[in-house]
């Protein structure tokens, strides 16, 4: 089983998965959340953000800066996005915005201040009910048995 991100383009994540599990020797899933196998293993992979068959770019971030368990996060995130957006129109780039995002989250959470993703994820950040998390959840179901 693997799982990367998607990042600019989920047609080339997943071309390129396809293509490591096929030069490793492995059988390659039509694509991700696809099960292949022959007669002696079974290969899978997903894509973040959607962790499913749905093609969306973007990254682990940006899953779960959309499903925060902070009430009305959503507030919040498009504040973060509207200070960025602001930053960047006055010069300031940003190489890896889906990073900045979540941690700019983090900083203005007194709970999470100053942690890296899994110390936010131990700590309860994060809905892992969430659609996208089902999804994964089936799929790793589907490959053990």
């Amino acid at each position: 089983m693997i799982i990367r991100d998607s990042e600019s383009s989920y047609e080339s994540a997943a071309k390129s998965v396809k293509s490591a599990l096929l030069n490793a020797g492995f059988p390659a899933p039509s694509g991700p959340n696809t099960i292949a196998h022959d007669e002696t293993i079974k290969t899978a992979f997903s894509l973040f953000p959607s962790l499913s068959k749905s093609r969306q770019n973007g990254t682990l971030e940006d899953l779960y800066i959309k499903n925060l368990c902070e009430d009305n996060h959503d507030q919040i995130v498009d504040s973060i996005n509207s200070f960025l957006g602001d930053l960047k129109e006055k010069g300031r780039s940003f190489r890896w915005l889906h990073k900045s995002k979540i941690h700019t989250y983090f900083s203005v959470t007194d709970d999470f201040v100053s942690m890296k993703i899994g110390q936010a994820t131990e700590a309860g950040a994060f809905d892992f009910a969430c659609a996208e998390m089902n999804a994964l959840k089936e799929l790793l179901t589907d490959i053990a048995t």
